[in-house]
Parts: C-alpha cells; sequence; structure tokens
C-alpha cells in the first residue's frame, strides 16, 4: 500500500492512498499524530485494513504533498553507489565503503513543492534515487535480516548546490544542506508491493529530457549492507531515511554542464513507486 504525509489547511496529517485519492488515517486512528508513530509501533498492518475499508477523505489536488516522514531523526545519504559516477569518487574502480552524509529536515521538500536555487549559487543540481525508510529499528543488523527492517521505498532527490561541493572534503555536507534543495515523495510504498527490492528501476527526467536510467541491481553497496553497515556504528530508528545513492546523468557530469534554472520540472520515477516531481524556483531576498 501507498502511505503518506500531507498538510489540508495548515493541518499536518497523515494517510493512505486507495485508488488514487487519500484516507485520512489521523482522523481513524487515535493515538498517532504522524506516519512515523505508526510505524515505530509496527501498526502499518493496521493502518492498510483500516485504510481498505474506509471511504477516501481527498482528492489528489486537495492536499499539500509533505516528505513521507515529515520528522525523521536522520536522512542519511550514500554517495558513489553506482558504477560511472567518477565525480563522486574520483576514482575508475568502485569504493570499498559507501561515503555517507546526513541531510537536515530543512532541506528536504514534497511532491509537487518546489526546489529553491540559493542566492549563494547558479549550480543546483539533481540526483534521482531510491531512498528506504526504516521500519523497525535496530543496531548491528545482520544482512539476511536487513529486509525485515524496511518499512518501504520512496523517490528521493538528493539535490545539490554544486560548487559548495567538494568530493573528499568537509565540504559536501554544506552542499547537500541548503534549504530545499532535496526532495522525497510522493509516498511510501510497502515492500510487500515488490518483486525484488534488488531490482527497481528508475528514471530522472529534466523538462521531459532523459538524464538517469538505472536500477538497484547496479549498485556498488545493496540494500542489505547499507542497512547493516549504518547499524553498525548508530542504531537506525524507525522512520530513518536512507537515500542509497544516485546513477551517472547528474547536470555537471554533462558536456557542458547543465544546472537547474528557474521553472525546470525534475521528474523522478519508477513504475513500482510512482513520479516525484518537483519545479525549480530561484531564491530572492524577501524568502
Amino acid at each position: 500500500m501507498r502511505f503518506l504525509s500531507f498538510s489540508i489547511d495548515k493541518q499536518q496529517c497523515f494517510g493512505a492512498v486507495v485508488e488514487n485519492r487519500i484516507v485520512d488515517l489521523g482522523k481513524r486512528m487515535s493515538g498517532y499524530t504522524s506516519l512515523k508513530e505508526v510505524i515505530a509501533a509496527r501498526a502499518l498492518v493496521r493502518a492498510r485494513d483500516i485504510a481498505s475499508e474506509s471511504s477516501a477523505d481527498y482528492e489528489m489536488k486537495e492536499i499539500r504533498f509533505e516528505p513521507p516522514i515529515v520528522n525523521p531523526d536522520r536522512i542519511i545519504s550514500i554517495g558513489g553507489n553506482y558504477p560511472g559516477r567518477k565525480q563522486a569518487r574520483g576514482a575508475d574502480s568502485p569504493p570499498s565503503q559507501p561515503g555517507i552524509y546526513l541531510r537536515t529536515r530543512e532541506s528536504i521538500v514534497g511532491h509537487l513543492q518546489p526546489l529553491v536555487r540559493p542566492l549563494e549559487s547558479q549550480r543546483l543540481d539533481y540526483e534521482g534515487e531510491i531512498a528506504l525508510i526504516i521500519g523497525n529499528g535496530g543496531r548491528r543488523i545482520q544482512e539476511k535480516d536487513a529486509i525485515g527492517h524496511i518499512a518501504g521505498l520512496t523517490l528521493a532527490n538528493d539535490g545539490f548546490v554544486g560548487d559548495w561541493v567538494q568530493p573528499g572534503s568537509h565540504s559536501v555536507t554544506v552542499g547537500k544542506n541548503f534549504q530545499q534543495t532535496g526532495a522525497l515523495g510522493p509516498w511510501l510504498v510497502t515492500t510487500d508491493q515488490f518483486p525484488d527490492l534488488a531490482d527497481v528501476s528508475f528514471t530522472t527526467r529534466v523538462n521531459g529530457d532523459l538524464r538517469q536510467q538505472d536500477s538497484t541491481a547496479s549498485m556498488n553497496f545493496s540494500f542489505e549492507y547499507l542497512i547493516s553497515y549504518l547499524s553498525t556504528f548508530m542504531p537506525l530508528n524507525p522512520g530513518d531515511v536512507i537515500l542509497t545513492g544516485s546513477p551517472a546523468g547528474i547536470g555537471a557530469e554533462m558536456d557542458p554542464p547543465h544546472y537547474l534554472e528557474a521553472d525546470d520540472a525534475v521528474e523522478i520515477e519508477s513504475e513500482l513507486i510512482g513520479k516525484l516531481i518537483n519545479a525549480v524556483t530561484l531564491e530572492t531576498t524577501e524568502d
């Protein structure tokens, strides 16, 4: 099933998508105020059953999409996880360990919400990715058990400000955390909806032009490895988001480079998940 977070009349809500309409689960699940709390309580099956038996409350056009988890403890990004990303790792050989950095909640927007190119740069770039949302938390999770710790998948744009990112230096985190430069959504799709989590294909388009096309089958480090590796040095909590890496085709890798401009539309799509769409706007001094 597809679960989402949204707002309506400035009220934060969470729900499920049933026949392309929204069931407001916050109205029907007392004691829960967010999708993260439902996940932490291991109540997604109950939420699914309630949604399946309920009439829809809203049309898609009535809501404002928020990131599927609006208050994750962590947003963890993985770098250099696809072949061909020379800029990401500075070498032709696969990395021995994944690159890791953290994003703030403020750097992420939901589906159909604008990405903002900051005043400080003209090099806003995109990175289409598959993101994991942790269900059951844990420490030192074994690879053989890792899939059972995933609540579902969503789409991500791990957008960044190129001239504030220097691979291998301290400034990677800076370039990845300008406000409203990345996106998640449109919803969480539970793992039972995927025939094979090791082969989830996706594309990235800018203004309809195909820029990235790949599958999780190409990753240097699998979902299982990433969960096991990350949980070695920190506990993973319910609702944590792991952006699992982006394939070749970002704007900086084009010849000449093509960075995002005002009114560009970035579309990240997977047949098994949906489509994450964000337009670009330019920050002004009034923002």
